[in-house]
């Protein structure tokens, strides 16, 4: 599954690491991964290509992930 998520990124530019998330206790896919790319624009373009598009039954929601370490408090529930 981890090639195929990187096949589908590569089309839109170099593809450093590609991971689909699977569940411990089945291995089977969470239905969602993670992809980094070597240049911003390229994984730009990759978002706004993939977002939206139907693939293999699925609706791919595809964005950029949010930087944990530039955090400088935690969010609470309001």
């Amino acid at each position: 599954m981890d090639e195929g998520l990187k096949h589908l990124f590569d089309s839109y530019g170099e593809v450093l690491y590609a991971k689909v998330v699977k569940d411990q206790d089945t291995g089977k896919s969470r239905g969602f991964g993670f992809v980094t790319m070597k240049k911003e624009s390229e994984a730009s373009l990759a978002i706004r290509r993939l977002h939206g598009k139907f693939i293999e039954g699925m609706t791919l929601s595809v964005r950029k992930s949010k930087d944990q370490h530039s955090q400088t408090k935690p969010i609470s529930p309001k």
